[in-house]
């Protein structure tokens, strides 16, 4: 298993590029342009009140934390770079919402219990050295 720390300095340096493939047309991107369609598709279905608390574990350039702000929820973005909370800031700012951007880890997520309504990870679990403790972390803080 990679460590951690590893783990960040790979997806700090590789930043832009995981922005880029957001609108590149090629097959590779537009498997994770599907995957985050799907997400936002799943999230509609649910149709969450507006300003419906949501933490997205993992957010990279944060291309699904602000559609999900753009839809009226209250978003909190965790990532393990900090290149790529600085990219979900800027395009927030760009896209005129607000999203909370915080460097850190999913298997120590710094937010009480049951903080959140809803909680995306999506893209995580392949890079989670202690996958048990990142599930018990996302379970703690989601509202039953």
């Amino acid at each position: 298993m990679i460590e951690h720390q590893k783990i960040g300095d790979y997806f700090d340096g590789t930043a832009t590029q995981w922005r880029d493939l957001y609108v590149r047309k090629d097959v590779y991107a537009y498997m994770y342009q599907q995957r985050r369609d799907v997400v936002l598709e799943f999230v509609d279905r649910l149709k969450p009140p507006t300003k419906t608390r949501v933490l997205e574990v993992g957010c990279g350039p944060g291309l699904t934390t602000v559609e999900l702000a753009r839809r009226g929820y209250s978003v909190d973005a965790l990532d393990v770079a900090p290149a790529m909370i600085a990219l979900t800031q800027r395009l927030a700012s760009e896209s005129g919402v607000s999203v909370r951007g915080l460097i850190g880890d999913v298997c120590r997520l710094p937010f009480s219990d049951y903080a959140f309504d809803l909680v995306i990870a999506v893209g995580v679990t392949e890079w989670v050295t202690d996958r048990h403790g990142a599930m018990d972390q996302r379970a703690r803080v989601v509202c039953p």
